[in-house]
């Protein structure tokens, strides 16, 4: 597997950053995200906003990875610092894939609602369908 790891980070104060892109592949991988999360630049006004969060987290990993989790929604913790599997649940994740073998930069990671809904209750069934 390509060591190509994209994080992405939907925080449009800051640059996206790649890290260790190895290829051609890789970069037009990049781009094409960047591109993507680009038209949620103004995410309040989105589908994908859900009243009170702070920020979309989209996902972070491994351009090439094999392997892909999908949580429901950010949680707090999540939401505060715009990455997704960060809070318990990351910590939880984390541990379950190191007992795996499998170093979390091998995967790409997301939620399938971008953003965390109010009082981290369960997302409604129209924000799934937006998400």
């Amino acid at each position: 597997m390509k060591d190509a790891f994209l994080f992405v980070k939907l925080n449009f104060n800051y640059p996206l950053k790649r890290q260790r892109l190895m290829t051609k592949n890789d970069t037009q991988k990049a781009r094409e995200l960047e591109n993507l999360y680009a038209i949620y630049q103004n995410f309040k006004e989105s589908p994908l906003h859900i009243s009170g969060c702070t920020t979309i987290v989209f996902g972070e990993g491994n351009l090439n990875a094999r392997i892909m989790f999908i949580g429901e929604a950010p949680g707090e913790h999540e939401d505060a610092l715009g990455r997704p599997f960060i809070g318990r649940s990351g910590t939880l994740l984390d541990k379950t894939l190191k007992i795996a073998g499998i170093s979390r930069f091998e995967a790409f990671i997301t939620n399938i609602v971008k953003c965390r809904p109010p009082n981290n209750r369960k997302p409604t069934k129209t924000e799934l369908r937006a998400g």
